[in-house]
């Protein structure tokens, strides 16, 4: 169902951008005509980064043309944003939005060198994966409802740790203790290693991050919740925040989306939004997401920037219920 979604999608776009006079046409035919760039505010490694690698891949073999995937890890996604507002908005560079990036980072800035709702525009949302909360296996919580019982027993006795204030992680929690009343000690980590060995060996009651990244250390750990409001399939023993004992339709997720310069020629992202949209129907590239526990993406452009939108508007509402915003 979602590849003949997906390619009813592509053959709407290439339909919209022929029906383009003159210029337009020109200047999607014409594209690219040097090497694309698409940035990417993580490390190598991370499940984003694997994903757009491939999907690089199969862009370049269709477009006979070098797609290159740049990292510029830090400062929660501002310095690849720093990074991309250099570029030319010709339709030949590219960035990786994701949840801190366009919805995280605008609640909480008071001082921040962009604004997503006129630097940006969308191409396509590309992935979605939920959370999985993570505490040690030879601990003493089995689900999260006992975990969350105990914290509301003994006010900031348990801790949780986070990649710092206000990152995806660290939100996910701070939802769960406005939903539930508990008060737990946040421990942020720079180093996902660390962290990762600190859930493991109980030093830390709580961790929260994508099943991909809990691989090295999955067999001292146990998955308490995913935070999706229906299981994963990659994962599907996994239950829900409200099967384990939390509240009811809790939902966060990670994702991201294929963003481009604002004032990008419109023929060129129409082109851009069709050819990715069939990137992402190979075969190598889906079983990749599937392997990695993602869902693949492929909304148009105007309905993952609604996306975005609700997205942005669940955040801003919890920066201002823990009062977390800051100048820098």
């Amino acid at each position: 169902m979602m590849t003949r979604l997906l390619r009813a999608a592509a053959n709407a776009a290439y339909a919209c951008a022929l029906s383009l006079a003159g210029g337009g046409i020109s200047l999607a035919q014409d594209f690219p005509n040097r090497p694309v760039r698409i940035i990417v505010p993580y490390a190598v490694g991370n499940g984003a980064d694997i994903f757009t690698r491939a999907l690089a891949e199969e862009l370049s073999r269709g477009w006979k043309q070098q797609v290159i995937v740049d990292n510029r890890p830090g400062a929660g996604g501002v310095i690849a944003m720093i990074e991309f507002k250099k570029t030319r908005a010709d339709g030949h560079d590219y960035i990786l939005g994701d949840v801190g990036i366009l919805a995280i980072n605008p609640a909480m800035l008071r001082k921040l060198p962009y604004d997503p709702d006129k630097d940006l525009v969308a191409v396509t949302d590309l992935l979605t994966t939920p959370w999985v909360m993570f505490t040690a296996k030879d601990g003493p919580f089995k689900t999260l409802g006992e975990l969350i019982g105990a914290a509301r027993a003994n006010p900031g006795k348990y801790s949780y740790s986070s990649n710092g204030v206000g990152t995806p992680t660290y939100m996910t929690v701070e939802l769960l203790k406005q939903r539930t009343g508990i008060n737990m000690l946040h421990v942020p980590y720079r180093d996902g290693n660390q962290m990762r060995l600190a859930a493991a060996t109980g030093d830390i009651a709580l961790m929260t991050t994508v099943m991909i990244s809990a691989r090295s250390v999955l067999n001292r750990l146990t998955p308490l919740a995913v935070t999706s409001r229906a299981r994963n399939p990659a994962y599907p023993d996994v239950p829900t925040v409200g099967e384990s004992g939390g509240p009811e339709s809790f939902e966060m997720s990670a994702w991201s989306t294929l963003m481009a310069h604002a004032d990008t020629p419109k023929p060129v992202l129409q082109k851009v939004y069709a050819d990715v949209i069939r990137a992402m129907q190979a075969p190598g590239v889906r079983k990749l997401t599937a392997d990695l526990g993602f869902d693949i993406g492929g909304r148009s452009p105007e309905q993952t920037a609604e996306f975005i939108r609700s997205e942005a508007r669940v955040y801003r509402e919890l920066v201002d219920v823990a009062k977390l915003q800051r100048d820098q």
